[in-house]
């Protein structure tokens, strides 16, 4: 079972959509009608996939907001749409979606789709994870960004953080975020010395440390980031630290 966002203005079109999703067993997150509400939702809430309608209420503003997800993130998109000109076909797969369903969907249709772009994005799920496994000893992680690989300096690296079950975003020194599909065990397991979880949510780079604030059992980062300290993980941060 998926957690599904649909990002659709016309609200009969999105209640019968929410229906076929749930009537081929996954579930909806949200319906979102704008750009602003979907971007704030799916940044928050990460979906398994988004439904996206091309035409919001603004002409071609769905195919603005799938470049604005995939600059950040590799959540699977699937355009759900009337509008069939090769113009507009053209710009939409810009991004790559992972399919694009014209209205009226079909049931069997929209749920084949999503079956593929789900096993298509786990996929994507292994071969990161052979990226990070190669580079145990590097300098750098390799990320997907979109359909990009980019490669981050693990000096740069401020924090991890977990934001849903199945990603985990980090955070670079200039508080620019990167959302990786994996565990933050195991990405803990593949960075350096330098790296140490302290929380069941995050994990941090010991250089960025400024100081502890023990009353409030929160460690303070350069850029004013506050992090707090998980009680079973104490011990081994103090370790780290050389702190008696």
């Amino acid at each position: 079972m998926a957690n599904i966002c649909i990002v659709e203005d016309d609200q009969n079109h999105a209640y019968a959509l929410q229906e076929k999703v749930k009537a081929i067993g996954h579930t909806v997150l949200k319906i979102c009608a704008t750009f602003e509400e979907a971007l704030r939702i799916i940044k928050k809430n990460i979906p398994d996939v988004i439904l996206l309608d091309i035409n919001l209420k603004n002409d071609n503003d769905g195919i603005q907001l799938a470049h604005a997800i995939k600059s950040f993130s590799t959540i699977p998109i699937i355009y759900t749409t009337a509008l069939t000109a090769s113009n507009i076909i053209e710009k939409a797969v810009q991004i790559r979606p992972s399919g694009y369903l014209v209205k009226p969907i079909e049931t069997e249709t929209l749920k084949a789709t999503i079956e593929v772009a789900l096993q298509q994005q786990n996929q994507s799920n292994i071969d990161t994870k052979e990226v990070l496994s190669t580079q145990e000893n590097a300098k750098f992680l390799t990320v997907r960004v979109g359909y990009r690989l980019r490669k981050i300096n693990l000096k740069e690296i401020k924090l991890l953080k977990i934001t849903s079950k199945n990603y985990v975003t980090l955070v670079d020194k200039d508080d620019k975020e990167f959302q990786l599909r994996n565990s933050l065990k195991a990405l803990m397991k593949t960075l350096n010395s330098h790296f140490i979880q302290v929380h069941r949510l995050y994990g941090i780079n010991l250089n960025y440390i400024l100081h502890i604030d023990e009353k409030e059992q929160m460690l303070c980062l350069k850029e004013r980031t506050h992090i707090p300290i998980g009680r079973t993980f104490k011990e081994d941060l103090y370790k780290r630290l050389n702190i008696m």
